[in-house]
């Protein structure tokens, strides 16, 4: 049988692995878009240089900032190798390298790793490397006899060509923040998914986490729901079981079908790959009673035809899985179902470099924030 704990006790009990979670907070005024801080140019001593130069996170980050990317060239040799060339003077600057590392990722990881190497040898007085999706998060430990921590290696690569600090989006492992020798600021990109999500399917939602792995995440979603609303919003633990690294997971639900019938459902989690864990959370959820299942994730990978497989994923009585999709703009997304909804985070990366260029600038603050996301029109690339 399920049991009630107050959303502290999650934090602080190692127990409440499929509990559970309610907590009442002291009403708030209703939700209202706040005003965001005002765009301004970046420093004369500082720049923003990108890689991808066609880049749509790129183009509304220069936007919002006023600012326009450092010339350079990005190029194949004949032989495939890869040619990197700054056409400006960066030296004795801060250059801020803004890198979304999509497919192919060991190329697009190489050309950032070249791109702050020619940097350094440019005379550039510090480097922040603004990586929005972390590659290699999820081979973050030695999880079978004898691989690689893969995510340490990124880290010391980073490192050891120059980069100085490194700013990135909703990690799937904190612990690689202890990975890196130097300043590594983790923002929240889920946090500015909760305003469009409350707008969109209102107050009355169940937060749930579809593995024990990710209930703090959830926890951190579920609370920011209760300040900005001013309700409760109860929190749901799944069980998930992979039975093997091919094999669709398995997943366990400790709660009845008096909980969540009519119910809107809201699975919580830092990306979607190829969607089966999502898949069959949200199944689950609906055979239980849930009227509706909303996913958010802060990375859109879609492997796989993942989009059509969310989209088009039915229960065994042939009801609709998924209702809508919620995402942020850390990795591009084209042509997009109509029930996806992407969350351009343009803005808090905006405002994390303005801080940073300003002396004894902290990015704190900005991890509570959930007025730094856009809404992106439907049918737009991301």
């Amino acid at each position: 049988m399920s049991q009630l704990h107050s959303t502290q006790d999650l934090v602080e009990s190692e127990i409440c692995r499929d509990a559970l979670v309610t907590h009442y907070l002291p009403p708030l005024p209703p939700l209202e878009r706040i005003q965001q801080s005002p765009s301004r140019h970046l420093s004369t001593q500082s720049v923003i240089i990108a890689p991808g130069i066609a880049d749509q996170l790129t183009k509304r980050l220069c936007e919002r900032m006023e600012t326009a990317n450092a010339k350079m060239t990005v190029a194949k040799f004949p032989n495939s190798e890869t040619r990197i060339e700054i056409h400006e003077s960066v030296r004795d600057r801060h250059a801020f390298v803004v890198s979304r590392i999509c497919a192919p990722v060991n190329d697009s990881l190489l050309e950032t790793i070249l791109l702050i190497q020619a940097l350094k040898l440019a005379d550039a007085r510090r480097i922040t490397v603004v990586l929005p999706y972390f590659p290699y998060a999820r081979q973050d430990r030695k999880a079978d006899t004898r691989p690689p921590i893969s995510a340490k290696a990124v880290t010391d690569i980073l490192r050891v060509v120059g980069a100085h600090q490194i700013v990135t989006v909703d990690i799937h492992a904190t612990q690689i923040e202890g990975f890196f020798d130097g300043p590594f600021e983790n923002l929240s990109g889920l946090n500015q998914i909760v305003r469009p999500l409350i707008e969109a399917e209102g107050s009355d939602l169940v937060i749930v986490s579809p593995d024990a792995g990710g209930a703090k995440r959830a926890e951190k979603f579920a609370r920011q729901v209760e300040h900005l609303c001013g309700t409760f919003a109860p929190l749901v633990v799944m069980s998930k079981f992979r039975p093997g690294l091919t094999t669709q997971p398995v997943v366990t639900l400790s709660v009845g079908e008096e909980f969540l019938t009519n119910k809107t459902c809201v699975l919580v989690d830092d990306m979607i790959d190829t969607g089966g864990s999502i898949i069959a959370a949200a199944t689950a959820l609906k055979e239980r009673g849930a009227a509706r299942v909303i996913v958010c994730a802060t990375h859109g990978v879609f492997s796989n035809e993942a989009m059509t497989r969310l989209a088009n994923a039915k229960t065994a009585s042939g009801v609709t899985t998924i209702d809508g999709v919620f995402v942020t703009d850390t990795l591009p997304i084209s042509d997009a179902p109509e029930n996806f909804h992407i969350v351009s985070i343009a803005p808090l990366i905006a405002e994390a470099i303005q801080r940073l260029d300003r002396p004894m600038g902290t990015l704190h603050e900005l991890k509570e924030r959930t007025d730094l996301g856009q809404m992106l029109p439907r049918k737009s690339n991301s």
